[in-house]
């Protein structure tokens, strides 16, 4: 539930980038935006038009993702182990803040 608002809120974050790019005065500027399809992106490529790939945010972004919430999704919760709710909470609020910069 925590990872589904977190996506939820990446999901808006680009949405919202996308169409501020799309209404650049300059054609050059916007022409790329055009056809992005938000709906179409995969979860990370979202992440990666809020924050550089090359980061450590980008990396914990991932490793949570497919590490713990594909293995959750997938009924796969043995290979996550014990989860400390408060914690991630903790970590999933800070990460969203540093994406939402």
């Amino acid at each position: 539930m925590l990872f589904a608002q977190l996506e939820q809120q990446i999901v808006s974050q680009v949405t919202a980038l996308v169409a501020h790019k799309r209404t650049l005065a300059s054609w050059k500027d916007r022409r790329l935006w055009q056809d992005v399809q938000v709906n179409r992106l995969s979860f990370m490529r979202k992440v990666a038009l809020l924050t550089d790939p090359a980061q450590a945010t980008y990396a914990r972004m991932d490793t949570l993702y497919h590490d713990f919430r594909c293995s959750i999704a997938h009924g796969n919760i043995a290979a996550v182990g014990p989860i400390l709710i408060p914690a991630v909470a903790i970590e999933l609020r800070a990460l969203a803040r540093v994406l939402r910069a």
